[in-house]
């Protein structure tokens, strides 16, 4: 893992798009997975064992905040299996070296997390391979733009909440049972809980759902 150590965040970076869902291989540059912005620029986040012999669970843990959080889990001694959708993975391959890389073992499980009803699988293949759940991360989300309201499509909005709400209270209940006193639940809200975004109703109405 390359350190970051004193160089700084501020780049003039193109403006870049992707189709759905997107890559962040495709970035450029890619973000700085595992260093903490400082006074004096970005400082590589150094682990102290503090999950050591734990086994996370993360979803959409391929790229961005997922990708982080389990790179930096496995840093602090956690094995980590991360759930993504199947288009992602490139990024997800990315993610599992990276955790290797840290000495702890990693698991990709591939899956449409809107099939909420079917999420029992996700969990499956993760105690299959761990044994129990320690950690359970809810960050997938989906977000879409519609800058007019009148013309939000309901069948995105549908999808939208079937990817952030519906799939994080299915895959919480098919883990729990597996979760030990003293486990942890971790859900992903959104600054547009607290600021809210005119473009994107729906996606903020389900970050508010999880944050208020």
């Amino acid at each position: 893992m390359a350190s970051h150590e004193g160089t700084t965040l501020k780049q003039n970076i193109p403006r870049q798009e992707q189709d759905l869902p997107g890559l962040q291989k495709e970035m450029a540059p890619e973000p700085f997975d595992t260093s903490l912005e400082t006074g004096h620029g970005p400082t590589e986040y150094k682990g102290s064992g503090r999950l050591r012999g734990k086994a996370a669970l993360i979803t959409g843990g391929d790229s961005g905040i997922g990708r982080a959080v389990a790179i930096l889990f496995a840093r602090e001694g956690a094995d980590v299996s991360i759930v993504h959708l199947p288009e992602e993975q490139k990024d997800a391959d990315d993610t599992i070296r990276a955790i290797q890389a840290e000495g702890r073992e990693g698991r990709s499980i591939p899956f449409d997390l809107e099939r909420f009803k079917e999420v029992d699988q996700v969990v499956k293949q993760h105690v299959e391979r761990f044994g129990r759940i320690d950690i359970l991360v809810n960050n997938a989300a989906k977000q879409t733009l519609e800058e007019d309201f009148v013309k939000i499509d309901l069948d995105t909005v549908e999808s939208v909440f079937k990817t952030n709400i519906l799939q994080m209270f299915a895959i919480t209940k098919f883990s729990v049972p597996y979760m030990k006193k003293g486990s942890s639940i971790i859900n992903t809200t959104s600054v547009t809980t607290y600021q809210g975004s005119p473009a994107m109703v729906d996606y903020t109405a389900t970050k508010g759902a999880i944050g208020l």
